[in-house]
């Protein structure tokens, strides 16, 4: 008589569209590509941000454009109100100001203390 195990053991798969970033599969990559309206470009740097009467700098993660990625202490997220500036520095003494008035659409807070903001860019009236 075969004597099937009470348990079987399967490898664990990563849930649809929550591949590694760099190890995802076509699939994954197309499901993403349908979501969003601007596909998000890597990007490293530091950048000032302001919303309100605070302000502070944080860390840029991705851009597109319809907006852009951040990471920062969260207890500077909880300071964010529902508009931010952020500025980047290109060199010392030469800014970029990336946005005006951009909207924060999200806060992700990380195990490590960081969180991670996203800001989606507003179009302004020519």
């Amino acid at each position: 008589m075969d004597r099937k195990p009470a348990i079987s053991v399967v490898a664990a798969q990563p849930a649809p569209g929550t591949e590694a970033p760099g190890k995802e599969s076509p699939a994954a990559l197309v499901r993403y590509c349908e979501r969003r309206s601007h596909i998000r470009v890597p990007a490293s740097g530091h950048a000032r941000w302001q919303s309100g009467t605070h302000r502070g700098y944080c860390e840029l993660l991705d851009v597109s454009p319809g907006g852009v990625g951040l990471r920062m202490p969260a207890r500077r997220a909880l300071q964010l109100g529902p508009l931010i500036s952020i500025e980047i520095e290109l060199t010392p003494g030469r800014r970029w100001c990336l946005t005006k008035d951009a909207r924060v659409v999200r806060r992700i807070p990380d195990q490590d203390g960081t969180c991670a903001v996203g800001v989606q860019f507003v179009a302004t009236p020519n």
